[in-house]
């Protein structure tokens, strides 16, 4: 009797023909007649001539999504639908499906399987089968991104006059976007708005009822919310991420090249916009604020530090000195508060200078006889240190407190 062969290559052979003459040039992965390094190249010289392009009034971006383990979160629905809306008929529909479902899993405790543990989604990373079902997911977000540009709603980037547009480079699981720096708030609320679709199970022949705001779809769970997260407010924290290495990693080859062209003279703190900056060192200079909202000055010699203005008090929620200060102190230091010499504080001035429970508590830090330069902590976390998820949801915090308040102006 001959062996048994597995239905998986057979059906991957069969599948790499159709999706070859079925998914857009735009994807370059997995195919045949087909090389990632075309689109790696494309998108290199369409990146080379955004760089070049210095006049106009007209601004593009590149836009780069990677898909956070997009093999393991393919709902196995999604993929049905796709393939029955393809056409690949009924036969394929059911042996790809009944490879997914077939699949189980089991614990080894003390060397011994133990139960069994069925999957409800995603894909099985090393089978013949699964990169050409990822390719069929992928042809969604495609086709949405093709029905876009065909309605206007955002455009692509020709290097030439007569050449092609191209608005998206599939590589895979990772993409490249690229349209007018106009329409990126445009493409975040568009995301947000097919995340909020899928959700409640949304389709071209009915509109489901939205029961729960988006906003409190976002909260986090502990306060009754599901914890989705907003796209602008992740781009905000991760760009926070990076005005905070330029605050700590001194050495490194970002922060000499950005201070030698836009701070030489200041932190990045205390940087001033330029007209000649890139869309990308704005957008740096926009994510200061999440910085200042959650940083806190520890004094050292006490140099970069503004009195007035400079979160520096072992005091929640504001940390900064609330009592009116003299007109000739307004961009005074912390420096002019400590004698350097003794390194102490000059007691009786800021005595004279503060509220009584201020006074305490400047006269409370303790400083350094070594003067070393002053420092930037975070408070959003024990460690101290930044993370993206403690920036996320000190921005989330600030829009629900912002929302609450206006509530209460408005009733």
């Amino acid at each position: 009797m001959a062996p048994l062969t597995a239905p998986g290559p057979n059906v991957a052979n069969r599948l790499k023909k159709f999706l070859a003459n079925s998914i857009p040039y735009s994807q370059s992965a997995f195919l045949s007649g087909r090389l990632i390094s075309d689109n790696i190249l494309v998108a290199f010289e369409t990146l080379h001539y955004l760089k070049q392009k210095t006049q106009g009034k007209m601004r593009f971006m590149a836009l780069k999504l990677d898909m956070s383990k997009a093999y393991d979160r393919v709902e196995w629905g999604f993929l049905e639908a796709i393939i029955q809306h393809l056409g690949l008929g009924e036969r394929i529909r059911r042996i790809i499906m009944s490879c997914l479902k077939s699949v189980s899993y089991s614990i080894l405790l003390n060397g011994q399987p133990i139960g069994s543990i069925k999957p409800s989604r995603g894909l099985c990373q090393g089978d013949p089968l699964s990169p050409y079902l990822f390719l069929l997911c992928a042809m969604g977000l495609q086709g949405l991104l093709q029905k876009a540009e065909a309605e206007g709603s955002i455009k692509g980037v020709a290097i030439s006059r007569y050449g092609p547009r191209v608005s998206h480079l599939f590589f895979a699981d990772d993409s490249v976007l690229f349209c007018r720096a106009t329409e990126v708030e445009w493409l975040i609320k568009e995301l947000e708005v097919l995340i909020r679709k899928f959700w409640w199970g949304y389709n071209d022949d009915s509109r489901k009822v939205h029961w729960v705001s988006w906003e409190r779809f976002c909260e986090a769970k502990e306060v009754g919310g599901m914890g989705f997260k907003e796209i602008e407010k992740i781009n905000d924290a991760i760009l926070a991420k990076q005005v905070w290495r330029m605050l700590h990693n001194l050495e490194s080859l970002c922060f000499r090249v950005f201070k030698a062209r836009f701070f030489p003279n200041c932190f990045i703190l205390d940087a001033k916009e330029s007209n000649s900056g890139s869309y990308a060192w704005k957008s740096i200079l926009g994510a200061r604020d999440v910085i200042r909202k959650g940083m806190v000055w520890c004094i050292g010699n006490g140099q970069s530090i503004r009195i007035k203005e400079g979160k520096w008090l072992p005091m929640k929620p504001s940390r900064v000195i609330l009592f009116p200060l003299p007109l000739t102190m307004a961009e005074a230091k912390v420096s002019s508060l400590i004698n350097p010499d003794l390194g102490l504080w000059k007691s009786e001035e800021v005595k004279q200078l503060f509220l009584p429970h201020e006074a305490s508590l400047v006269l409370g830090i303790p400083l350094s006889h070594r003067k070393p330069p002053d420092c930037v902590s975070w408070s959003c976390t024990p460690s101290k240190e930044f993370s993206t998820s403690s920036a996320y949801k000190l921005l989330a915090a600030s829009a629900s407190t912002d929302q609450a308040s206006s509530s209460n102006q408005a009733n």
